[in-house]
């Protein structure tokens, strides 16, 4: 099995973190091993629906970066991965603190790969499940960036 370089890793950690949409979800991509992905939310009351608890989509962008994300720590070089299908099974609901999202890519292959990931709250009890199908992407273009480390060592 191949072995994620700790340089890529504290390279695209921050980058993917500062991200837009992350920013504005307050999705934190926290670690990354070959084939997996941890990422938190601490829910916020613009997270929440009508009911009090966190929304389905709040959840469903969770596992969507998650099992995507699990898919790129393996693809080769600079190539990424976009979501071409997903589905989600909603578990039990989540009105505060932190869920933890766990993505593990299942198959990579050369165009199409498949992740799961699952939601916990902090007592491990399960928020929802997904399965995530990727595309492999053309190769990232890092603006303003002269020399990214190499993504295995």
């Amino acid at each position: 099995m191949k072995q994620l370089n700790p340089e890529w890793c504290e390279w695209i950690v921050p980058f993917i973190n500062s991200s837009p949409f992350f920013s504005f979800m307050n999705i934190k991509l926290n670690e990354f091993r070959y084939g997996e992905s941890f990422l938190e939310l601490e829910i916020q009351n613009n997270h929440k629906q009508l009911h009090g608890v966190a929304h389905g989509g709040v959840l469903a962008a969770l596992i969507d970066a998650a099992g995507t994300l699990a898919a790129v720590t393996r693809i080769e070089g600079d190539y990424s991965a976009t979501t071409i299908e997903m589905k989600i099974n909603y578990l039990s609901s989540a009105k505060k603190g932190k869920i933890l999202a766990h993505g593990h890519c299942l198959k990579l292959g050369k165009t199409i790969g498949v992740s799961e990931a699952t939601i916990t709250d902090e007592e491990k009890k399960i928020i929802a499940h997904g399965i995530v199908t990727v595309m492999i992407r053309a190769p990232i273009l890092f603006q303003g960036t002269d020399k990214i480390p190499t993504k295995f060592v």
